[in-house]
């Protein structure tokens, strides 16, 4: 993935999910990953 061998390893990921309501309906939603501090998990580093 993206250069690194991560074969066999596990890693933890940080996520957040916004939702944006209009009259008591989700009206937009925002779903991020932190997918930068996996890699740097699965490099080793």
């Amino acid at each position: 993935m993206f250069g690194v061998d991560g074969e066999g390893r596990s890693f933890d990921i940080m996520t957040i999910d916004i939702h944006e309501l209009d009259d008591g309906k989700i009206v937009r939603s925002y779903h991020v990953e932190d997918w930068a501090g996996a890699l740097q998990q699965l490099a080793g580093r």
